[in-house]
C-alpha cells in the first residue's frame, strides 16, 4: 500500500487531528498491514490520545495462541515472524481489540459477528470506489 509523499502527509496530519479535536474512537481492521498499520502509525506518530479498535476474525490473527484464555485482559504481543497470506500480526497501537469468529468465512464471521453486536439484522453491503 502506497500513497505519494504529500498525500500521506495530508492523510496522516488530517487524520490525526480530526481524531484528536472530537476524541474519537478509530475502528480498523487491528492487523498491521496496509491501511490499518498507516493509522496506527499516523496517530501513534502525532502522540494522538483518540481509542484505536481492531476488528479481526481470531483465525487471521498470527500468534493468537498467547490470546487464549485473555478475555477482557491484556497480553503482550510480540512480532515473531512477517505477515503471511494466512496470518497477520495485531497492530501495535491499538488500544483494543475485538476478535470475532464463527468458523464462517472471515467476511462473513465479521459481519455476523458485528451485526449481533449492534443488535441489527445481517445485511450485505457492497462499497464501490471510483479511481481518478
Amino acid at each position: 500500500f502506497k500513497l505519494q509523499p504529500r498525500l500521506l502527509k495530508a492523510f496522516r496530519h488530517g487524520l490525526a487531528k480530526a481524531a484528536q479535536a472530537t476524541n474519537a474512537w478509530v475502528f480498523t481492521g487491528g492487523t498491521d498491514s496496509g491501511v490499518m498499520a498507516l493509522v496506527g502509525d499516523a496517530l501513534s506518530d502525532a502522540q494522538c490520545s483518540a481509542k484505536m479498535v481492531g476488528i479481526c476474525t481470531w483465525a487471521s490473527v498470527m500468534g493468537k495462541d498467547r490470546l487464549e484464555g485473555c478475555y477482557g485482559g491484556t497480553r503482550e504481543m510480540v512480532r515473531e515472524a512477517p505477515n503471511n497470506r494466512n496470518a497477520a500480526n495485531l497492530e501495535p497501537h491499538h488500544t483494543h481489540f475485538i476478535m470475532v469468529d464463527n468458523g464462517a468465512s472471515p467476511q462473513e464471521a465479521f459481519r455476523d459477528a458485528f451485526a449481533h453486536f449492534l443488535g441489527v439484522p445481517t445485511a450485505t453491503v457492497a462499497l464501490g470506489v471510483e479511481s481518478d
